[in-house]
């Protein structure tokens, strides 16, 4: 999971170099998830389940229009930056991708009986840049709530509450421009 989860960090940070366009109008973003073909995890070594997966957004109302800000020279908000694809999706079927990938089958819970149930509770997605004199700092924060259930009795078999995982990358522009003249012969 921690794979899943620095993958869609990733994601959160090209949100926010993206961003970077006019920064008066909104910005709408393609997010999607894109595993990593063949590649396995830890939930790989768990026997084949059969999943039913569910994930509730429960992000402020403040945010859950966007997954960031725009934001000018001087740190003021001038423009929301949206997904074209609603966040509680973006993670479902991240989390999807990552139980197929290792072996697992996800089911809706209508249609057959699930040997587990596993619940999302996404309480933060963000993405922002901070540009300062030197430099341009992207933080990207994800905020989760994960239980995994019985699916007979309602019963906790496992939780993780409040996953957080911020990424922090910063880009010094006159520094690496001063470097590259450096480096180039003349």
């Amino acid at each position: 999971m921690n794979s899943l989860l620095n993958k869609l960090l990733v994601i959160l940070l090209l949100l926010c170099a993206i961003s970077s366009g006019c920064a008066f109008s909104p910005a709408h973003l393609n997010l999607d998830y894109q595993s990593e073909l063949g590649k396995k995890s830890p939930l790989s070594t768990i026997k084949p389940l059969t999943v039913s997966l569910n994930v509730e957004d429960q992000r402020v109302a403040g945010e859950r229009d966007r997954v960031g800000n725009k934001k000018n020279g001087f740190g003021m908000v001038t423009a929301k930056v949206e997904s074209n694809k609603e966040v509680g999706a973006i993670i479902y079927d991240a989390i999807k991708a990552e139980l197929e990938t290792n072996g697992h089958k996800v089911v809706s819970s209508k249609d057959s009986q699930p040997d587990v149930t596993i619940n999302t509770r996404l309480v933060k997605y963000w993405g922002e840049t901070n540009v300062r004199f030197f430099e341009i700092e992207m933080v990207a924060t994800l905020n989760a709530d994960i239980s995994v259930l019985n699916p007979f009795d309602g019963h906790i078999v496992k939780a993780h509450p409040a996953v957080l995982r911020r990424r922090r990358d910063s880009h010094s522009r006159a520094f690496d421009a001063a470097a590259g003249d450096c480096k180039t012969p003349r």
